[in-house]
């Protein structure tokens, strides 16, 4: 054999064994050094444990469970099913009453009936319950408090507003209450090629502000809130059909509510803006009943729907009466329960504890 053929031969000898180097290499990095995705959650966790088998099932083309990436929805209410909602109440009405009773820019304008709102919202504990008419009044003057804010100051006044100690907590801010397992999930969805969709009872444009900072990855459209109508100062009380969008001008909101995202209505609206049934759905309360049982009627693929109880009332303010009637849904429709107390090693992020 010439000299040359042997070098030729020692190069792809050399090359074959540096490929595979690489390959086992990658095969092992991606055994021992995989993302730790639920350092939150305790190992023991059964409704973990049943997240993980149906993701691995619905990922594994071999599987006859098998989901196309674009038919992989998964879709998560955001007020305390990805934070804190309970003390004293949900980070919309909080703010709603911060602009009525303390904004030097309102508060000289609100009538005695928000006045009445904001501080019976401002009363509202965890063992308090909210008054059966407090959803629609706080979604009409939420309208009003706001008209006229053009869409980026008011996603300006979201963004501030969070900067607000959270009541009932030490080292946290109000934009800083949410749950760590919880994001687990949903870093560990996307990385596994599920789409994520947030579908809140709470302000759309609110939600885009509050969510920027905690879920970047999330596109604003895989967004869902409840709307009011927009429209430019100038346009006023013109028909939209009748009226031309100017150069340089912006949108405004109005205090005319479209439809507030909650109960049966999230279930039609997700209908209307996804176009496809989830796979995958989070909530936790009642509420989000229709949002969950939408989801496993899914003719297409295997499918699950998950549910926070409130059930911790030592690192969390719990509420038991109400993780009861949660168990009892689950029961009835086949939900899996996860329990803050039992299923989560952590709530919150590191130094963040209940103070009262």
């Amino acid at each position: 054999m010439s000299k040359g053929k042997k070098m030729n031969k020692s190069v792809k000898t050399g090359l074959l064994i540096a490929l595979c180097v690489i390959v086992v290499g990658g095969i092992l990095a991606f055994i021992f050094c995989r993302p730790s995705y639920f350092k939150s959650w305790n190992k023991d966790s059964a409704p973990l444990q049943a997240l993980q088998s149906y993701v691995s099932d619905v990922t594994d083309v071999t599987s006859p469970n098998f989901i196309r990436h674009e038919d992989r929805i998964a879709v998560f209410d955001m007020d305390g099913t990805l934070m804190s909602e309970k003390y004293p109440t949900y980070f919309e009405w909080l703010m709603l009453a911060h602009r009525i009773l303390d904004d030097p820019d309102y508060k000289d304008k609100a009538t005695p009936q928000e006045i009445e709102l904001a501080k019976g919202i401002r009363s509202l504990k965890q063992d308090s319950k909210i008054p059966s008419n407090y959803e629609k009044w706080e979604s009409e003057v939420g309208g009003k408090a706001y008209e006229g804010m053009t869409l980026y100051d008011y996603y300006n006044y979201v963004r501030q507003f969070k900067k607000t100690k959270a009541d009932g907590f030490e080292n946290m801010n109000l934009g800083e209450a949410f749950f760590e397992p919880m994001k687990e999930v949903v870093k560990y969805l996307e990385d596994y090629g599920f789409i994520v969709y947030i579908c809140s009872g709470t302000d759309r444009f609110l939600d885009r502000a509050l969510l920027s900072d905690i879920f970047p990855e999330i596109p604003s459209s895989q967004i869902i809130g409840m709307d009011y109508k927009v429209i430019t100062k100038n346009q006023g009380s013109t028909d939209p059909l009748e009226y031309e969008y100017q150069p340089g001008e912006n949108l405004i909101r109005t205090s005319e509510l479209i439809q507030k995202s909650i109960k049966m209505n999230k279930a039609a609206i997700m209908a209307q803006e996804i176009g496809k049934l989830p796979v995958l759905s989070f909530g936790n309360s009642t509420g989000d009943a229709s949002m969950l049982n939408f989801t496993i009627s899914n003719p297409d693929y295997k499918s699950l729907a998950f549910i926070i109880k409130w059930d911790d009332l030592d690192r969390e303010y719990g509420n038991i009466e109400t993780s009861n009637k949660v168990q009892d849904l689950a029961d009835k429709y086949g939900w899996i329960t996860i329990s803050m107390k039992d299923d989560w090693k952590t709530i919150y992020a590191e130094g963040v504890i209940k103070s009262k």
